[in-house]
């Protein structure tokens, strides 16, 4: 795997055949989320992005960040998950040719990141959570039975070192912090009602996730109803980390066929 730098982006790119993939989340999760996931979608080229946009205010800043950094990197195709959800739904119409969404929000946002999004509003608040995100806290809690332990069905997938090393790219100095600051507030704003136009939506969700239930996958047919949706059964929020053979199976078999 190979790390480049992008501007405030962090890039991770894997393989080297066919159209190039991007791998997409949100604060606390960096690239490294998608590590397994890029290993066994080898030799397909992958790019696992950690979208820091430092200057970036509101959910439309961000899509534009994030559409500005696939073209740059030559990427039609897109798979977002968590936080990143809402970011992809805003991208521009016809800039991507298949589109995947995964455990995130779509009609609203979980209570902890609603939270955040509210200390992240004003900039008294905002500092105090770019404290909150400094690696030994935010691991400390991350890593507790209250934490990402939460966010998979065995809760010793997120030992601490796992933990650090999946969200380490928003936590390590203090420009990242304050990213993940104001994507948080982003979030406090609303969420795009509709998806960008491309060649194939499909979603891929784990179907036990409490922060993002699978009634929120089945929400995009409201405004998409040609989207595809499949399950990963007993699949959790963090599906990527836990188990990720199996959206790498599942993006093999449908959404990246062509």
């Amino acid at each position: 795997m190979e790390e480049r730098q992008f501007g405030a982006h962090e890039v991770v790119l894997h393989g080297a055949e066919g159209p190039l993939l991007a791998l997409v989340s949100g604060p606390p999760f960096g690239a490294a989320l998608f590590r397994e996931v890029q290993r066994r979608l080898a030799p397909r080229r992958t790019a696992a992005i950690t979208l820091r946009a430092p200057e970036a205010e509101g959910l439309p800043a961000l899509s534009h960040a994030l559409a500005a950094l696939l073209t740059e990197l030559g990427a039609r195709q897109l798979v977002a998950h968590g936080l990143a959800v809402p970011v992809a739904l805003g991208l521009p119409d016809d800039s991507l040719d298949a589109l995947i969404l995964t455990n995130g929000p779509i009609t609203r946002v979980d209570p902890v990141a609603r939270a955040l999004g509210a200390l992240g509003g004003a900039g008294a608040t905002r500092a105090a959570l770019t404290t909150l995100l400094r690696p030994r806290p935010l691991n400390a809690w991350l890593a507790s039975s209250l934490g990402l332990r939460r966010a998979v069905v065995n809760p010793y997938t997120m030992e601490r070192d796992i933990v650090a090393l999946v969200t380490a790219a928003w936590t390590g100095d203090a420009s990242a912090r304050l990213a993940a600051a104001r994507w948080f507030a982003a979030l406090a704003g609303p969420l795009p009602t509709r998806a960008p136009r491309t060649s194939s939506l499909t979603l891929i969700w784990g179907d036990h996730d409490p922060l993002y239930p699978y009634a929120q996958a089945e929400a995009v047919q409201g405004f998409a109803p040609d989207a595809q949706l499949h399950r990963i059964p007993g699949g959790q929020h963090l599906h990527p980390e836990e188990r990720p053979w199996e959206l790498a199976d599942l993006l093999t078999a449908t959404a990246l066929r062509t």
